[in-house]
């Protein structure tokens, strides 16, 4: 499975930029641990689904469904959802052993789309 990407102009971003932090990302979980790397990784999404949910009212559940619609695998969908809707810091379970795709990139996806989402939010 291949993460869909765009900016947030609906273009197209270089399938060479993807390559890099796909790259980075490897790079980040031999040097931090894949856990403790998926632990930075989701404590700062779970601070912007936070602050998204704060600033327009939703749940972070609604947040989660909304961002996590990508991959088709239900179990990866719900271990995302599980992570998004948890309070930065709190415990999370750790992602299937079976991930479609690294967890760490779906991650940082998630991230940037959270991050687009406020950057909506407070243009």
């Amino acid at each position: 499975m291949r993460l869909p990407y765009g900016d947030s102009e609906g273009g197209r971003v270089s399938e060479q930029a993807f390559l890099e932090v796909e790259r980075l990302a490897v790079k980040l979980s031999r040097r931090h641990g894949q856990l403790r790397f998926l632990g930075m990784l989701a404590a700062t999404v779970q601070g912007g689904v936070w602050e998204l949910a704060r600033l327009t009212g939703r749940s972070p559940d609604d947040i989660a469904a909304e961002h996590t619609g990508f991959c088709s695998d239900r179990g990866f969908r719900e271990w995302m959802a599980e992570v998004m809707r948890t309070p930065p810091g709190a415990a999370w379970s750790p992602p299937p052993a079976d991930a479609p795709l690294a967890p760490a990139m779906a991650l940082v996806h998630l991230h940037v789309t959270v991050c687009l989402a406020l950057c909506r939010e407070t243009d």
